[in-house]
């Protein structure tokens, strides 16, 4: 049985940073560089759930941004990954469900989201939760 949890300090286990790691390389294609000390940075940031299986390792993970702006509040969904061996089994749709009613409960009036064309199954998924490709100019710089 999968179980669901939002993260803070006092449900990061030391234990947790190799899995939060291994799921983030399978996101990235690249080495991460992770410890308990940046996840607790991005907590502070984010909210950060991730599912577990029946040995309490976490095999999938999301994270959601709130943003104040003057006019709204905005969210950005980030980071949704699930391991390789638990793919299809609706673990990404419950991540995705349980954000979008955790971006309801903190009153976000829109929801923001990418993904890279190649990741065909979680793009399938984002349209059959409604999301909709935004037409807008994205712009981007390194520093």
């Amino acid at each position: 049985m999968i179980t669901y949890d939002f993260l803070s300090p006092e449900t990061l286990y030391e234990e947790d940073v190799v899995p939060l790691r291994g799921l983030l390389e399978q996101l990235v294609k690249h080495p991460v560089d992770l410890d308990r000390e940046r996840i607790l940075l991005i907590m502070g940031q984010a909210r950060v759930l991730v599912a577990r299986n029946d040995e309490r390792v976490i095999v999938g993970m999301a994270s959601l941004y709130t943003i104040h702006l003057f006019t709204r509040t905005v969210g950005r969904i980030e980071d949704v990954v699930v391991d390789g061996s638990m793919r299809g089994q609706g673990v990404g749709r419950e991540l995705m469900m349980r954000l979008m009613t955790e971006a309801k409960r903190l009153k976000i009036s829109r929801l923001f989201l990418t993904s890279h064309p190649s990741r065909v199954e979680a793009n399938q998924l984002y349209q059959k939760l409604g999301f909709e490709t935004y037409e807008t100019n994205v712009y981007r710089m390194d520093v």
